[in-house]
């Protein structure tokens, strides 16, 4: 899950070992949990123009960690 500090952020999800786009979409609110089909190393990229923050999370089946994201 993430936790963002500022608002209605746009969130790209990219699957690292294949460099596509798994989602794109602004948020509503400050916190977001990330769908994705399989487990594996991604990258998300937070905001827009640029102010943009880059993360790479591990999916797992049963992921319980939150990721504080301040922009």
């Amino acid at each position: 899950k993430l936790q963002i500090l500022k608002e209605n952020q746009v969130v790209t999800v990219i699957d690292k070992t294949s460099g596509e786009v798994i989602s794109s979409q602004r948020i509503k609110g400050t916190t977001y949990q990330p769908k994705v089909h399989n487990e594996g190393i991604y990258i998300i990229k937070i905001g827009e123009g640029d102010n943009i923050q880059t993360i790479e999370v591990s999916a797992k089946k049963k992921n319980r960690t939150t990721k504080k994201i301040t922009l």
